[in-house]
């Protein structure tokens, strides 16, 4: 198979929903692996194994934090590169909803609308077309409810609806001829999400129902739920994640695990596990899953409301992290190496305390 052949065939998987997705997946992985082996290095086909990778995260933890790492360095190097092939526009539709704030991600949709219009490739245009407008929706719902800290602020509200209405138009009349019905009625589901209006979504999921697309019910169940479970709290994301993540810090040091422990059993870096427990990272809900199961509790626990919690404050959360930052740098060190930063420590409280008397 040719190189574009071999992209083709891996960016069919990204629009089909079904049990045999990974089995695909890593199916066209081996094969750009050995088509790697046989000519060389080449950017685009790294760029595609990490196009694959978001969906596999997506498919089978739909980690959203994991595909957002996978896609900022794609993101990046494109934006910077003045000559894009049609290629290069098909990665940068899957990457550019994971990346940046949502203005960001609107203005790089009219760029990729506009490029697109360059190429002649009439018979993937309009698929990649109202995949853009599909994608934009996903990233809006997104900066809806996770990226805003105040999640009741009515001009960035407005901002993010009127942008989202002017891309769900966008599908509505691409699909007026009766194609991409499945489009048509997930761009539906998802402004009922966004609008919070439940008749809109019932329609949207009885429609589903009604095409046997089972899989596509049950992906955009999901996310439906999701959303819906965060536009439940009347708190920012940013307080809404400290309170999880001080909820995960309880249950670690109950059960006496490190963060060393927790981290394996995440398969992420320590750092990456601080800034989850400080609220500074929010967690996806197989990642919750997995620690309900080691600590051996629901995963509801983490979602109860502990009030005032430390950090959560503006004035309380740089302090709150530099102690989270000592706490687990402690639990690596030896005895005698701790002995060392108290007595460091003691000292310093008597400087400060001089100073004070002085």
């Amino acid at each position: 198979m040719t190189k574009h052949q071999l992209l083709d065939e891996a960016f069919a998987i990204g629009s089909n929903f079904g049990n045999d997705s990974l089995r695909k997946i890593r199916k066209i992985e081996n094969k750009l692996a050995d088509y790697l082996k046989e000519s060389g290095s080449d950017p685009q086909i790294n760029d595609v194994l990490c196009v694959l990778k978001i969906f596999a995260d997506e498919n089978e933890h739909s980690d959203f934090e994991a595909s957002q790492e996978t896609a900022t360095p794609i993101f990046d190097r494109l934006l910077h590169t003045d000559l894009w092939d049609f290629y290069d526009i098909r990665i940068m539709v899957t990457v550019f909803d994971y990346v940046g704030t949502y203005e960001q991600v609107s203005d790089c949709a009219k760029e990729i609308l506009q490029r697109l219009e360059e190429y002649s490739y009439k018979e993937c245009y309009t698929t990649i077309k109202i995949s853009v407008h599909m994608n934009i929706l996903f990233r809006l719902l997104r900066a809806r409810y996770f990226d805003l800290e105040d999640m009741d602020d009515p001009a960035e509200l407005k901002k993010i609806e009127d942008i989202f209405l002017a891309h769900f138009d966008s599908i509505m009349d691409i699909c007026k001829d009766g194609s991409f019905p499945v489009y048509k009625i997930v761009a539906t589901i998802r402004k009922g999400i966004l609008f919070k209006d439940s008749k809109l979504m019932e329609e949207g999921f009885k429609a589903l129902k009604k095409l046997n697309q089972h899989e596509a019910y049950r992906v955009f169940e999901d996310e439906a739920k999701e959303f819906e479970r965060y536009s439940g709290y009347d708190v920012s994301r940013r307080r809404f994640n400290v309170m999880v993540g001080h909820n995960i810090r309880r249950e670690r040091i109950s059960c006496g695990l490190t963060i060393d422990d927790v981290a394996k059993i995440l398969d992420m870096s320590i750092a990456a596990l601080g800034l989850m427990e400080r609220g500074d990272r929010g967690q996806t809900s197989y990642n919750l899953a997995r620690l309900a199961d080691a600590f051996g509790v629901s995963v509801g626990v983490f979602y109860n409301d502990v009030g005032d919690v430390p950090g959560a404050t503006s004035v309380n959360r740089r302090k709150n992290a530099q102690i989270h930052k000592l706490e687990a740098l402690a639990e690596g060190l030896s005895e005698s190496e701790l002995e060392h930063i108290v007595l460091i420590t003691e000292n310093l409280a008597k400087l400060r305390s001089n100073r004070g008397a002085s």
